[in-house]
């Protein structure tokens, strides 16, 4: 990475951190750092003023298109090649939020979106949020159990929070009413013949 003077022009420092190629760079609000989004997935920070690299935002895709700072300077959001993008809280380097939507769907001026936190909160439109009983469905959990889970999990409260960066309680598992076993086939009584 190279620093040039925006006065003069001049190249006064250049820094070898990366290995991929960077696609986006975002210099904060203040002017006292800024993130690179590259080609292994990962959001870098550095110090603008003196050019020291502090750490990477990792997040799980294998490439980043673009970076955001908030004006605050406290949150860091990023879009990776998967479709998702990623918020952290800066000081902590904390993921905060995972973020998708998706055009309308026909017939509909809509826009379909889904936001999940870490700990497996989620808050989304009124798709998503039916999608997500089939989402349930699909882990072999039972109506009751997925009556139970469901409304734990669907928390646009928790959602709210990880935005802000405030503390969420991690999610505690309940103790989730027994999935009822199919019954078995009734046996045939010895000597009876198929029809």
């Amino acid at each position: 990475m190279r620093w040039w003077n925006a006065d003069d022009g001049n190249n006064f420092r250049n820094t070898n951190v990366l290995n991929k190629p960077v696609n986006e760079i975002v210099l904060s609000k203040d002017g006292k750092f800024f993130v690179a989004a590259d080609g292994e997935g990962k959001a870098r920070y550095w110090n603008a003023e003196n050019g020291s690299y502090h750490q990477a935002f990792e997040g799980d895709s294998d490439w980043l298109y673009s970076v955001a700072i908030s004006p605050d300077g406290k949150s860091i959001a990023a879009a990776g090649a998967d479709g998702l993008v990623r918020i952290w809280q800066k000081e902590s380097y904390r993921l905060r939020l995972y973020l998708a939507s998706w055009y309308p769907a026909p017939k509909t001026d809509k826009q379909d979106w889904i936001a999940v936190t870490p700990e497996g909160y989620f808050a989304a439109s009124p798709t998503w949020e039916a999608k997500s009983r089939l989402t349930l469905a699909s882990k072999d959990l039972s109506s009751t159990q997925i009556k139970t889970l469901r409304p734990l999990l669907l928390s646009s409260e928790n959602v709210q929070k990880a935005l802000e960066g405030k503390p969420i309680d991690p999610f505690k598992m309940p103790d989730l009413p027994a999935k009822p076993q199919p019954k078995a086939a009734p046996e045939k009584a010895k000597g009876a013949k198929g029809v």
